[in-house]
């Protein structure tokens, strides 16, 4: 009798857990809802659970992303792309490109979207970022090479200083001799 209602308990149990929704599903609606701190929460929640959860991860990443915390999407993002299914790491590293793309990370947005590319070579978003991001790349490294390189100082202002008042010495016993010689010349003898 005891075996069977702890085995009627479990059961139910179980049906109770399975009615609830998983801190993952409600976390997945109030993306939906664009209530991404909420979301933020309930993924972060099903990480503590299973840190290897690379589904919880790779929307980890995009709540933050929805809430402008670039760098700490990133982490999220590389989790998803060590522990998730190749489909799963490809769009962990699209996403990747796409945040050092928003951070003017051209190398490493490059690097992300060829990571994609190898994962899923028929992705024809993450082949137009890379083509942007490389002529973004060599756009930048051409207005570099164009413009002129600044001149390193050749003093620090300290030594620049000392120079000035060495300078002006030179330039005060100069007037000194100078005012001494037309004096001189003044008071030439008659003769």
């Amino acid at each position: 009798m005891r075996v069977m209602l702890l085995t009627l308990f479990l059961g139910l149990m179980v049906h109770a857990q399975a009615q609830q929704p998983s801190s993952m599903q409600q976390s997945d609606v109030a993306y939906r809802q664009s209530q991404y701190e909420m979301a933020e929460e309930g993924y972060r929640t099903a990480l503590q659970k299973d840190a290897t959860n690379s589904d919880a991860a790779f929307n980890l990443g995009n709540a933050l992303y929805r809430q402008k915390k670039y760098k700490e999407s990133l982490t999220y993002f590389e989790v998803a792309s060590k522990n998730g299914s190749p489909q799963q790491r490809a769009r962990a590293h699209y996403n990747q490109g796409v945040v050092y793309s928003r951070q003017k990370d051209l190398e490493r947005s490059i690097a992300a979207y060829k990571a994609t590319l190898r994962l899923t070579p028929d992705d024809t978003q993450a082949r137009e970022n890379l083509q942007k991001a490389l002529r973004e790349l060599k756009r930048q490294q051409q207005e570099q090479r164009s413009q002129p390189k600044p001149q390193p100082a050749r003093y620090s202002q300290q030594e620049a200083e000392q120079r000035l008042r060495q300078l002006q010495e030179k330039e005060k016993q100069l007037q000194q001799k100078l005012n001494r010689q037309q004096r001189g010349s003044s008071m030439e003898k008659d003769w």
